[in-house]
């Protein structure tokens, strides 16, 4: 009874020595999500608080997403956290007219169908100067892991006008996000 016991007791310490190995030996990695697409029509007149942009549905495999990027070395299983690493917006049909400085800010929100409570994934600023593309490594993130563990992630995406646009603007909104 003894030796099951020692056995027992060994099999527990060597799988939590194992698990805090491969913790402290995943480096981390930094990996993007599929672009964020969204065409927002012309807006002639500026409306008076946030608006919503457009949202979409993605598929997503965050297992498959690891194991790419790590050579097939680390698993989910090996990831405690998910945040925002920075994020790029950019407006690829804009001109002197229309174009980011239109908007104060924007903001995003993810949900998915493992945690359908939304988070602000980003909330960005937009300087008061013609700029087709801004670039921000955000100070604080969120933690995301329990929502990229899900398969279909919700994204909305919000802005806040400073000036009109006429015409239609093509917004890409790029993340990546750092996991540890």
């Amino acid at each position: 009874m003894k030796r099951i016991l020692l056995c027992a007791a060994s099999l527990v310490l060597i799988t939590v020595s194992c698990n805090k190995i491969i913790n402290e030996a995943f480096p981390g990695l930094n990996a993007s999500v599929p672009d964020l697409q969204v065409t927002i029509p012309a807006i002639p007149v500026v409306p008076s608080g946030e608006i919503s942009l457009g949202s979409f549905t993605t598929s997503f495999n965050l297992d498959s997403t690891i194991r790419v990027n790590t050579g097939n070395i680390f698993t989910l299983s090996d990831i405690s956290s998910i945040t925002v690493n920075d994020v790029v917006v950019n407006v690829s049909n804009g001109d002197a007219s229309n174009n980011l400085s239109n908007f104060t800010s924007t903001r995003v929100t993810l949900a998915s169908n493992t945690d359908t409570i939304p988070a602000n994934l980003i909330n960005l600023s937009f300087p008061d100067t013609t700029a087709l593309t801004v670039t921000n490594a955000p100070a604080s993130s969120p933690e995301l892991i329990g929502y990229l563990k899900g398969t279909q992630l919700t994204y909305h995406v919000y802005g806040q006008m400073r000036r009109p646009t006429s015409k239609a603007l093509n917004m890409v909104i790029s993340i990546t996000f750092h996991f540890k």
